[in-house]
């Protein structure tokens, strides 16, 4: 994964970095009949490396091997459960995959594949009616609207499935309390995967300037899950990119509000809080080392007397900043939530 210590300082810096980790990366649109899978490795290692994709299509690479964490999507693609094999022999699990190949021999197939050191890992494999709408893709399209090229990115991440980029605004807000300057930056991020993990998400955020803290606003994301690539898509696409950018400036004074009231509300029993919070968000156990952390932070500059629901946002967030890029932001989203909804720890529930 890339992820640099001190992202580009502009947008067309964060395309160049696309561009570089993605430029060994190959399409292929294959039948089903021309692949198939072959135990290519019988010793005890990891079944990703027990078993290869071969391939007899035509200018695609005649032999593929799979990723660890790509597995899933290729069962489910071929209409298996996610943990299917696990127990299994190599011979066995490759005989019922296929088994699913034959059955779907005249389909098409999107084969994803990058090249590293000689050889063709596999990146994805999706069906004909996946629409491809790449990193570059959408970078290049944000770049050409009008006063993009001012947002400064403050968070870049570059995986096989994912790319992140959380982009912020030049003006600021102020959200401390009294004479306690904490300045604040609007913004949006960015996620898309290539391989078919996830959609295209554009949300709004906050960027708290003296930490590097962030909060996302999962409500407000517009999701873009079917994409063509003609003229009229990539005018669609800058629009709705144009337009999400929009809301997060002019919602910007609204959420700011309601994050700074936060300060005048207190939290009465702070390991109680936390245990609604991560519940009720599906965070993990409050008693594992990320909530104890989250404890820690909040009594970082004292105890946890007196304390207000500010805090417990810092908090956080601030531990959410040191977790992997998935458990960042759903940790950072969950924060989100609780300021938008106006210091609501736990969503209501729907009946």
């Amino acid at each position: 994964m890339v992820r640099p210590a001190y992202p580009p300082s502009t947008l067309a810096g964060v395309l160049d970095l696309v561009e570089s980790a993605r430029r060994d990366n190959t399409d292929h649109y294959v039948h089903l009949r021309d692949l198939r899978f072959e135990v290519a490795n019988p010793q005890p290692v990891p079944l990703h490396e027990q078993i290869a994709l071969a391939c007899a299509a035509k200018d695609a690479p005649a032999r593929v091997r799979l990723r660890e964490d790509g597995w899933p999507r290729v069962f489910r693609f071929l209409g298996l459960p996610a943990g299917f094999g696990e127990t299994l022999p190599a011979s066995m699990v490759t005989s019922s995959l296929n088994y699913k190949l034959a059955a779907r021999a005249d389909e098409l197939a999107l084969m994803r594949v990058r090249h590293a050191e000689g050889s063709a890992v596999l990146r994805g494999l999706l069906p004909p009616s996946h629409v491809r709408l790449d990193d570059r893709q959408v970078l290049q399209q944000l770049l050409r609207l009008a006063g993009a090229s001012e947002l400064r990115p403050v968070n870049v991440a570059i995986r096989e499935d994912l790319l992140h980029v959380r982009l912020v605004d030049h003006r600021e807000v102020d959200v401390g309390r009294g004479q306690e300057r904490d300045l604040v930056h609007p913004g949006i991020d960015i996620h898309n995967s290539e391989t078919g993990a996830g959609a295209l998400s554009v949300g709004r955020c906050l960027y708290r300037v003296v930490c590097a803290n962030g909060l996302v606003f999962p409500e407000g994301r517009a999701q873009l899950r079917r994409w063509r690539h003609a003229g009229s898509d990539a005018a669609t696409l800058r629009r709705q990119l144009a337009e999400a950018l929009r809301a997060s400036l002019a919602e910007m004074r609204g959420l700011t509000d309601r994050y700074r009231g936060l300060h005048g509300v207190p939290l009465v029993e702070p390991g109680e809080t936390l245990e609604t919070f991560m519940r009720a968000h599906k965070l993990g156990s409050p008693r594992g080392r990320t909530g104890e952390r989250i404890l820690l932070e909040m009594g970082r500059t004292g105890d946890l007397f007196g304390r207000s629901l500010f805090d417990f946002v810092q908090a956080v967030t601030a531990v959410a900043r040191t977790l992997d890029v998935d458990k960042r932001l759903r940790f950072e989203a969950a924060a989100g939530r609780l300021v938008a909804e106006g210091g609501v720890v736990a969503p209501p529930r729907i009946a």
